[in-house]
């Protein structure tokens, strides 16, 4: 519940913020004083800023700085927000992280130096040591004392200077340890950024994170004024703001509006030799804010050109002067205000593309009201009593005693035979996503089947979501080769132990020790099931991912050896829809089937549809996904993309595309998932691509630089977690009417045929033809349409209301 609507009670709010050393005033210091002044002034909490002076200049003093903030004792607050490194580090149980940016040059602008990624081969053994140890502690609290101790060591040796530089990659290594100490899901209660632009920055949240992405105003008094006398910006005057650029566009731009820069920095020097020979370029210094009011109050039109910007407070600034914005298509948290030839210009990175927007300014001084008037209308919405409400929330209450009261945490057991974590596939993603949000309100314990040949783990992977990994045994593998030779090699590792859960002994200790303690047991899918099924337990829930027995029965042969399969798979559902009292379906046709086959009560069954984790999936517009094509170098081709795990209905799936390729030889096919070893050593069409397994990073750019997306699905059950993902990231989906089930009345955003291949090459090639228009009210829409009806956090209050 936000605390800011709580009626008469206040919270005392301490905002922990490092103090730059030599002492400078930033955005960032804007956003501290503004956040404070607006809490104390506005709301009924009390608010302090607590700063510490943060030397970084060497690794020493970046790792002191970083130690005095783990130290710090707020626990007379109620709440501390952190924004910045290192103070995040601080320790509260609720402690909101709304982060502006990390250090950046050891993260996002890393790469633009050139450095390695990895120790060189010479570096000392104590060195190589601590940088291979670092790599198994990332988000462990309890490792925080013996990693400073033995950070601080290291910088004690001279010897060891050429490696602890600024930037290095051993000094890299040691501040993303850090970080990922400090900003662990077990250490934050929320997690909020100041853009869409730092939300999405790789690196930048834990795994699993749920952001927020809540903009924040300027506390710069600025006002409308009538006049429009010059073009005006204020930066400091350093590479990554790319003043240049600006110099260089005015060279090209005719008439006499002047350009006003203001700042200072130390490329100074170089800008003014630069711009000696054009008198419109004005240099005007360090400017108080003041004097800042006044130059943006009679601009024509605000320059602002950064190279991804965390947010830029310019362009509010600008705005709330009605004054339009000109800036540049990679600058970050500037365009997502900023709506080319709305209210100021988004163009290409280049001097030309500048110049021309200028030019159109200079020529109309009508047009440059016209869309700083719309400007002062976008940025209205942006409130502090928005930030306030996003950040400021109550600590959770103690849970009250087991078994008192309604509101008891409690204890919940999902048995899978696979791992949830890291999320991959599609069962994987449901399993994860859904459990973490319910593990906020009760206490949630994984129990996974795991390769043999992974040391298995006990781990939080979430805050209340624990996993416990156990690896298979070299019996249980055995077996399950046994099984699936008795079925034409069709992979069943699931059926195989459901069929044999003893010849993993430690799975049904562990499984059968957590189902006896606790008050609800999930299996999630019929497969783990067998390994509790002689324990005594509470509450028994089915999770059931699809009909699988129908699944099932289309995926093996028609064999005696298949048959048999499929029937003790049957039995074991049966029982589970008969004895469980809750049964979970992923989709209406799959409550249906279950509920009518096994005669079982029907009230008990309830659907909880497959989702998306909408943080974790980034949508990108036509031109944004055009970009993306030109930057990957996949320009002048267009890409069919297709997310394929090895599942039979998927591997059907992925033979419609390669009956259809060689009809298309302008496109591009690109299957990417465990789907493609299923087609390993046979020969491809030539414009076919298997990339197997991904990680999200390379998911997400496919996913953003795709043309159309593919869902060719004719059997398997459930809904499809992959139209999911591919309407919230903005690709134009080509489904057919068979896999786009579990989407009623989103028609309209698709591009549909009627599940035969011919269909499916006749609809491809009209979606070919479709022009820029008809794809861009499509893809919007349907994003907004998953928002609203397939995010985890709305789908995990169906489960909730359950659990009593």
């Amino acid at each position: 519940m936000s605390a800011v609507s709580s009626a008469g009670k206040g919270m005392s709010i301490a905002l922990v913020a490092p103090s730059s050393v030599p002492f400078v005033i930033g955005g960032a210091e804007n956003l501290w004083w503004s956040l404070l002044r607006h809490i104390n002034e506005n709301t009924p909490h009390r608010a302090e800023l607590i700063k510490l002076p943060s030397p970084e200049g060497d690794f020493r003093s970046l790792v002191e700085s970083y130690a005095a903030f783990s130290r710090l004792d707020l626990s007379h607050f109620d709440q501390v927000i952190s924004t910045k490194y290192p103070a995040w580090m601080i320790r509260h149980p609720n402690h909101v992280v709304y982060l502006q940016h990390r250090l950046r040059g050891l993260y996002d602008t890393y790469h633009f130096c050139g450095l390695p990624d990895d120790l060189s081969v010479d570096a000392p053994a104590q060195l190589r040591a601590l940088w291979d140890w670092m790599a198994t502690i990332r988000g462990r609290r309890d490792s925080l004392d013996t990693l400073l101790a033995a950070l601080r060591a290291v910088a004690e040796v001279d010897g060891f200077a050429p490696w602890l530089a600024l930037p290095s990659p051993f000094v890299r290594r040691a501040v993303h340890t850090l970080d990922s100490i400090g900003l662990a899901t077990s250490q934050v209660s929320r997690y909020a950024a100041i853009s869409k632009t730092v939300a999405r920055r790789q690196d930048y949240f834990p795994a699993g994170a749920s952001v927020h992405a809540v903009s924040h105003p300027s506390g710069l008094p600025v006002a409308p004024h009538g006049r429009y006398d010059y073009f005006f910006t204020a930066s400091r005057l350093d590479g990554p703001k790319r003043i240049e650029m600006m110099v260089r566009a005015m060279a090209s731009v005719r008439g006499d509006v002047p350009l006003v820069i203001a700042g200072t920095g130390p490329e100074e020097a170089r800008l003014k030799e630069l711009a000696k020979n054009d008198p419109r370029i004005r240099f005007v210094g360090y400017v108080n804010d003041e004097s800042l009011s006044r130059w943006y109050a009679d601009a024509r039109a605000v320059l602002y050109v950064p190279y991804d910007e965390d947010m830029g407070l310019i362009t509010f600034e600008a705005m709330q002067a009605a004054k339009p914005v000109v800036t540049v298509r990679d600058s970050g948290g500037p365009t997502e205000f900023v709506e080319d030839g709305v209210n100021g210009y988004c163009v290409d990175p280049e001097p030309a593309a500048l110049a021309r927007a200028l030019q159109a300014l200079t020529d109309s001084p009508e047009l440059a009201q016209r869309m700083g008037q719309e400007g002062a209308r976008r940025v209205a919405a942006v409130t502090w009593n928005k930030v306030c409400e996003a950040l400021i929330h109550e600590p959770e209450p103690v849970a009250a005693p087991r078994g008192v009261g309604a509101g008891e945490r409690k204890r919940i057991t999902v048995l899978s035979t696979f791992p949830s974590y890291p999320p991959k596939g599609g069962g994987q993603a449901r399993i994860y996503h859904l459990w973490r949000r319910v593990a906020q309100q009760h206490d949630v314990t994984i129990v996974a089947l795991g390769p043999s040949d992974s040391p298995g783990s006990d781990a939080f992977v979430a805050p209340g979501l624990r996993e416990i990994v156990i690896p298979k045994t070299v019996e249980q593998d055995r077996h399950e080769q046994e099984v699936s030779a008795s079925v034409d090699w069709v992979p069943c590792a699931d059926s195989a132990f459901a069929l044999a859960p003893e010849l993993t002994p430690d799975y049904v200790r562990v499984a059968g020790d957590h189902a006896a303690r606790s008050d609800i047991v999930v299996a999630s899918h019929p497969y783990a099931y067998p390994a509790v099924r002689g324990v005594r337990i509470g509450e028994l829930w089915y999770e059931a991912h699809n009909d699988e027995t129908r699944m099932k029965q289309a995926m093996y042969p028609a064999t005696a050896q298949g048959e048999a399969l499929v029937q003790a798979i049957d039995a074991i559902e049966r029982e589970l829809c008969e004895r469980a009292q809750r049964v979970i379906c992923v989709s209406e046709s799959d409550l249906d089937s279950l509920s009518q086959r096994y005669r079982a009560d029907r009230s008990k069954f309830f659907v909880a549809a497959n989702g998306v984790d909408l943080d974790s999936v980034r949508y990108r517009d036509p031109d944004q996904r055009r970009e993306l094509q030109q930057r990957l170098g996949l320009s002048g081709r267009a890409m069919a993309l297709v997310l394929a795990s090895w599942h039979g209905p998927n591997l059907d799936a992925v033979e419609t595309v390669l009956t259809a390729a060689p009809s298309f030889p302008e496109v591009d096919f690109v299957v990417v998932g465990s789907a493609g070893g299923a087609f390993a050593g046979r020969e491809l069409p030539a414009n076919v691509s298997m990339v197997g397994a991904v990680s999200d990073e390379e998911k997400d750019l496919l996913l953003g630089a795709a043309t159309v997306a593919l869902n060719p699905m004719a059997s398997g059950g459930g809904s499809n977690l992959k139209l999911l993902d591919y309407m919230a990231s903005g690709a134009p989906v080509l489904t057919s009417e068979y896999g786009r089930r579990g989407v009623a009345g989103a028609d309209d955003l698709l591009w549909l045929y009627d599940d035969s291949v011919e269909s499916f090459v006749r609809e491809l090639r009209a979606f070919c033809a479709t022009s820029d228009e008809q794809r861009r009210i499509r893809v919007p829409l349907a994003r907004d349409y998953v928002e609203r009806n397939f995010s985890w956090s709305i789908i995990v209050g169906e489960v909730l209301r359950r659990i009593i």
